[in-house]
């Protein structure tokens, strides 16, 4: 049996192990159910391992071009190197390279691929008699050309590494497109101290290291080849000479010749480049399984000897003799040295492609709509740089950040930026992050306030898609509402509640209703959603002290309830930047238990009214309540009051409640007096329950139909004692008077004014 490796014999009274005995005995005492498909014939040790050698008849068809036998002897070995494990072994010494092999050694048995995820992940799923039986499916499918199929990912030329080779995008595309004889430059390098003891090496197409550059690249574009994967692993010149000769066409030999006559039209250039380690560099453009090309592979192998040893061995370069200084000439005509180049040890690696805007959309799911969105960022704390850099992971490239703060110990606790970074400027940190992170990223950053920012540098905020506010500053919120700008969407972002909950609002792209205005919509909701209502919940009133200011305590919040919020709200922008209409979310993490609830709405239209140099604005569903009770009341006069909340400094008056008439309230035709039976109590409710956010700003009444929307005479008296009254608390006077087809007039007055 010299075709095949051998099976040493146990010495006499060894037992076999478990999961061996096992198959050994339902393979001996249950022939009826295997057939003769297979059958046991030889136990032992196979390359010091134990094995039992079982017998596996295949079905092969009557021309079998895949170099698969009728009967094929398969050794079962048992490992137990820390995880105990099974594996299949062909012992026949000419078995074919087919794809899902592992890589051994040539002087080894090939050993089968039988599983599609990680070894760690399969170890403790194995069922002995199952493991059998998937060796007979692989022989079975092999036979017919069935071994690969179609859904699965192309397997890779190369399936071991000595270490990982990342590229930059610059690079990465070069070497895509073919090109060649241009240098690379590491730019990281890490050395293991593992068992492994693998290399990681970062290069790119630009110096950023000092020190000489020790590389030398020669980049190869060969022949398409299919998903077939390669037998062994080159572990010499020789190796890798053979290897791809054999599989790819490719004379590696006059490759390298050609690379030094290229380098060798610079004189100075020449000579270094013979100093330098060579990495070799294929782009193989492979084809799936009916031929059509894929994604070209990039494999690369690195030699530990120099470029002028490695040619001296191959014999394309020759050293004149009797010559003082070294002197090397180039000849066609090869010399090889069969012994250096055996010993000329090659080291594979792993490539690693750049982590790009596509790959990062291709990982991420998200479409080009979103990720070619481009983002100012307001407010660079826990929340926005935890949102921050969700998004631009996803391949979001585009960033504008705006913080004034620093990166100061205490901020670990919950920010995404690491110690690394402490005593820098956040939105500087974060931009840094972002551009180290995405190949293509263009963060900047700005170091400043926002609020009080000069004109040129709020031009450049507003020149993007999206204005993302994570302040958790209402000056801010409201400074982005008040500010006129281009067509962005704008949106607010914070967590409230304890922690619990999480805001979200966005504005349409035509600003039908401002951040302000929803804000007011999201707090009136407040008061009878049971999920909104949590934005009130207060927080520890014990909270920590970071410094010894009088204002540095800072919020009680875990950190992982900021990433809860950060993932939710992330997908909530993302689902934003598909439309452009307004939006509200508000999260909920449930306290006693692992959920999450969300309730979103769409905020209502703003009614946007001038007067006596006010502005008034109330939602579509504030007027909507006021023409019900009308309508309920017709032809009688009805009224109420209105609550919400006023911005002296922008003079701004914001309805967001209207309250219909009290029942003590009388109500005629062409007269209505407002009654005060438990008004008091409902205001000073609504006013409790806000925290102080909503009160009462004003009345509004109905005028009967075909008549006017401004004052009568009682009118103006009333208007007279209620400015009178808010003068107590330094507030205009309102009167809002409906009139015919939602008309509306407003109407304001200020007791400080003669």
């Amino acid at each position: 049996m010299m075709g095949y490796f051998q099976v040493t014999e146990f010495e006499k009274g060894h037992q076999l192990s478990f999961p061996l005995f096992i198959i050994k005995s339902a393979l001996m005492k249950r022939r009826e159910a295997f057939g003769d498909w297979i059958k046991y014939e030889s136990e032992g040790f196979l390359e010091r391992v134990e094995a039992i050698v079982l017998s596996i008849r295949v079905s092969v068809p009557s021309r079998c071009p895949y170099g698969i036998l009728d009967i094929e002897r398969i050794a079962i070995c048992y490992l137990d190197h820390g995880l105990p494990s099974l594996k299949a072994c062909a012992l026949r010494k000419d078995f074919p390279d087919l794809p899902h092999l592992h890589l051994t050694p040539k002087s080894k048995p090939r050993e089968l691929c039988l599983f599609d995820v990680r070894f760690m992940d399969q170890v403790y799923n194995q069922n002995f008699i199952e493991f059998v039986l998937r060796v007979k499916d692989w022989l079975d499918r092999a036979a017919v050309g069935k071994l690969h199929l179609e859904e699965q990912p192309m397997e890779p030329f190369l399936l071991s590494s000595a270490g990982d080779f990342v590229l930059d995008k610059t690079t990465y595309d070069r070497i895509i497109k073919g090109e060649s004889g241009f240098e690379i430059f590491p730019t990281h390098v890490i050395q293991s101290d593992g068992p492994t003891s693998q290399l990681y090496i970062e290069v790119g197409s630009k110096k950023k290291v000092a020190g000489k550059n020790p590389f030398a690249i020669l980049c190869i574009k060969t022949g398409p080849c299919s998903s077939q994967c390669i037998s062994h692993t080159p572990f010499n010149y020789s190796e890798l000479h053979d290897l791809i000769q054999q599989k790819l066409s490719i004379d590696l030999d006059r490759e390298i010749f050609q690379f030094i006559r290229n380098c060798y039209r610079d004189k100075d250039k020449g000579k270094a480049y013979l100093k330098k380690y060579l990495i070799l560099v294929l782009c193989i453009p492979r084809l799936n399984l009916k031929g059509e090309p894929t994604i070209p592979e990039i494999v690369v192998f690195g030699l530990r000897e120099k470029l002028l040893e490695i040619s001296l061995a191959i014999g394309c370069l020759r050293k004149l003799t009797k010559r003082k200084e070294n002197i090397y000439v180039l000849q066609e005509y090869f010399e090889r040295k069969e012994d250096e180049l055996t010993k000329a040890k090659v080291d594979p690696f792993k490539v690693i492609r750049p982590f790009t805007k596509r790959l990062a959309m291709d990982m991420a799911g998200i479409c080009e709509k979103v990720a070619s969105t481009s983002f100012s960022v307001i407010g660079l704390g826990a929340l926005g740089s935890q949102v921050v850099l969700n998004l631009s992971r996803q391949g979001i490239s585009d960033w504008t950040l705006v913080d004034d703060d620093t990166l100061l110990p205490h901020n670990f606790a919950r920010h995404a930026l690491s110690g690394y970074f402490r005593g820098v400027s956040k939105a500087v940190a974060l931009g840094d992050e972002i551009n180290r992170t995405l190949e293509e990223a263009k963060a900047k950053a700005y170091d400043a306030r926002f609020v009080g920012f000069i004109d040129n540098k709020i031009e450049k905020i507003f020149n993007t898609d999206i204005i993302l506010d994570c302040s958790a500053s209402y000056s801010v919120l409201l400074d982005l509402a008040y500010r006129a700008r281009p067509a962005s969407q704008t949106l607010s972002a914070y967590y409230c509640g304890k922690g619990y909950t999480s805001v979200l609002i966005c504005e349409d792209s035509e600003r039908k209703a401002r951040l302000d205005d929803i804000d007011l919509q999201l707090k009136v909701r407040g008061l009878e959603s049971p999920i909104i209502k949590n934005i009130y919940r207060t927080g520890d009133k014990n909270q920590p002290v970071y410094s010894t200011s009088c204002n540095s305590s800072t919020t009680v919040i875990a950190q992982d309830l900021v990433a809860i919020h950060a993932g939710i709200i992330s997908r909530q922008i993302k689902k934003i930047t598909e439309g452009s209409e307004a939006r509200a979310f508000i999260n909920l993490i449930l306290e006693d238990g692992f959920g999450v609830q969300c309730e979103s709405f769409v905020p209502s239209e703003v009614i946007v009214r001038e007067s006596g140099g006010w502005q008034f604005r109330m939602s579509h569903d504030v007027l909507d309540e006021m023409v019900r009770c009308r309508d309920e009341k017709s032809p009688n006069e009805t009224g109420g009051v209105l609550i919400g909340w006023i911005n002296s400094f922008k003079r701004i008056v914001y309805v967001g409640i209207a309250l219909p008439a009290p029942p003590d309230s009388i109500e005629r035709p062409y007269y209505f007096q407002r009654g005060k039976k438990g008004l008091y109590e409902l205001v000073q409710s609504i006013n409790e329950a806000t925290k102080g956010d909503l009160y009462y700003v004003g009345e509004w009444h109905a005028h009967p139909p075909h008549s006017s929307t401004e004052q009568s005479g009682e009118d103006i008296r009333s208007m007279e004692k209620i400015s009178e009254l808010m003068l107590e608390v330094g507030l205009p006077g309102t009167l809002l008077i409906l009139g015919d087809s939602a008309d509306i007039g407003c109407h304001v007055a200020c007791g400080w004014e003669d």
